[in-house]
């Protein structure tokens, strides 16, 4: 099996941003929480805004990239943005363009922010940016197109590429006769509770609680997991408007008692430190379970069949995923 797969940590921030003559709230970056952000305002803005970031965890911590990092890097790229933006009031079309405007320039902001925070060892990009406006309505901004990049393979960001082949690949526009081929997945849900604790044996005790706060408290703590595994088939008919069938008749029925066995059975209600044998030396965070549930359900989802990504929330504001390159 195609063992090329790409890490991507999405961190929901929530922050207030003042309108016209209100005073900035100068709170600290890392209090991702509503009350956090000054008194009650029933007409202020609220925002909520994804970033989702590609690259290597790093094999010590295991993080891909410190979500209060994230945190800090968004809210400060919106305080900057919106000391500069005015928010009109009085024309819906005007306010929607500053709404544009607004998300253009954050993005912007974070993509010199993220650029200068990676590392050669451990390189990193940003590749999506969502800001959930209303329950129905977001803008969202990002880069679709498959970059690889070192040894893994992340979006295409800007004139980053140093391929020229894929470049001209990606550039050259799809015409109206070419073949594209129709694939066919299928996204099942599931949830376990799991107990874990943050910590890195090789570092002191103060280090450890620099790097994870109170996620290192050696009792441990937890979380109810959300778990998400997307499986596919190949169309091998050769038919580009219609997809094949799923070669399973029931396919939920087929892969459940497969997630179940060989990853539920595994990691609910244990402590993952003691109970799982991969977490007794490799860090549990969220990015490592997200790839170790993919390696595990890469391993027995049949030939006919092909696991496209797993995706794993820890918490509303936090999720991994690991997903099949081609």
């Amino acid at each position: 099996m195609d063992k090329r797969t790409a890490l991507t940590l999405t961190r929901q921030t929530r922050l207030y941003l003042p309108l016209g003559s209100e005073p900035e709230q100068d709170h600290p970056a890392h209090e991702n929480r509503w009350h956090a952000w000054g008194e009650i305002r029933p007409w202020a803005t609220y925002v909520m805004i994804e970033t989702s970031v590609k690259g290597c965890v790093d094999p010590l911590v295991g993080y891909l990239l410190d979500i209060r990092t994230m945190d800090r890097f968004l809210v400060s790229a919106c305080r900057d943005v919106q000391r500069h933006i005015a928010w009109p009031t009085d024309n819906r079309d005007r306010a929607w363009g500053s709404l544009q405007n607004f998300a253009a320039c954050v993005w912007n902001n974070l993509e010199i922010v993220y650029s200068r925070a990676s590392d050669s060892k451990l390189p990193l990009q940003l590749t999506q940016m969502v800001w959930r406006l209303t329950p129905q309505m977001a803008i969202t901004l990002g880069h679709k197109k498959p970059h690889c990049y070192g040894q893994h393979f992340i979006s295409k960001v800007g004139d980053m590429n140093t391929d020229p082949e894929h470049d001209q690949a990606q550039t050259e526009p799809h015409t109206h006769n070419e073949k594209l081929p129709v694939t066919q997945s299928m996204t099942m849900q599931y949830e376990f509770a799991a107990a874990h604790r943050l910590h890195c044996a090789s570092w002191t005790e103060a280090e450890n609680r620099d790097a994870f706060g109170k996620c290192n408290h050696p009792s441990g703590h937890g979380h109810n997991y959300l778990l998400e595994v997307t499986v596919g088939w190949p169309n091998v008919s050769g038919n580009t408007k219609v997809p094949n069938p799923s070669p399973y008749e029931n396919l939920p029925q087929f892969v459940n008692p497969i997630v179940h066995t060989h990853v539920l059975n595994k990691l609910d209600h244990r402590f993952l430190n003691l109970d799982v044998e991969e977490f007794r030396e490799l860090n549990p965070t969220v990015e490592n379970i997200a790839q170790v549930i993919f390696d595990w359900l890469d391993q027995v989802i049949p030939a006919e069949l092909q696991l496209r990504s797993v995706k794993i929330y820890e918490t509303a504001k936090t999720w991994a995923e690991v997903q099949r390159v081609y």
